[in-house]
Order: C-alpha cells, then sequence, then structure tokens
C-alpha cells in the first residue's frame, strides 16, 4: 500500500511540475500574439494545442487519484470534454493559419 501511495504522490508531482511549464509556456506565447498578431499567428495552434494537453494530464491526475472509487466524478468528464475541444480548436487553427 505504502508503494501505490508514493507511486501517486511521484506522478502527482510529476503532473504539477507539467502544468507549470505548460502554463509558462502559454503565457509567453499570449503575450508575443498581443503584441504583434499577425507576425506571430503560428502561436494559437501551439496555445491551443498546450491548453489541450494541459486538461488531459489534469483529467488524468484527476483519475488516478479516485482510482479506488471505480466512478468518475463528473469533473473528469468536463476537464476531458475541454481538452478535446482545445485540441479541436487547435486543429482548425493550425489548418487556418498554415494553409
Amino acid at each position: 500500500m505504502n508503494k501505490r501511495r508514493n507511486n501517486t504522490r511521484m506522478i502527482t508531482m510529476v503532473i504539477d511540475f507539467l502544468h507549470i511549464g505548460i502554463c509558462i509556456a502559454i503565457i509567453i506565447l499570449a503575450v508575443l500574439v498581443f503584441l504583434k498578431p499577425v507576425q506571430h499567428a503560428y502561436c494559437f495552434p501551439i496555445v491551443f494545442l498546450l491548453a489541450s494537453v494541459l486538461n488531459f494530464s489534469s483529467a488524468y491526475g484527476r483519475v488516478n487519484r479516485i482510482v479506488g472509487i471505480r466512478r468518475w466524478s463528473p469533473g473528469v468528464f468536463t476537464t476531458l470534454a475541454l481538452g478535446v475541444f482545445f485540441l479541436i480548436i487547435a486543429i482548425v487553427s493550425a489548418f487556418t493559419v498554415f494553409r
């Protein structure tokens, strides 16, 4: 049981560092897009893709915490739906920017 708890803590720590790195990258890209939107239009798909990865990793962290419950909370489904939504927007914006 102790090994499972340590594994869960390690996964939570990795997800936290991933969230910090992705949030910093999103902020930097958003500032670039805000300053010169026409020259940095390629950043839009990247921002949406990073937001999708952020939501999917958050959903994974939630599922990892509630493994023993056998029921997923509505928050997991909401987070997964947002991840899919941002992934679709990233694909559409990539087609729009790079065509």
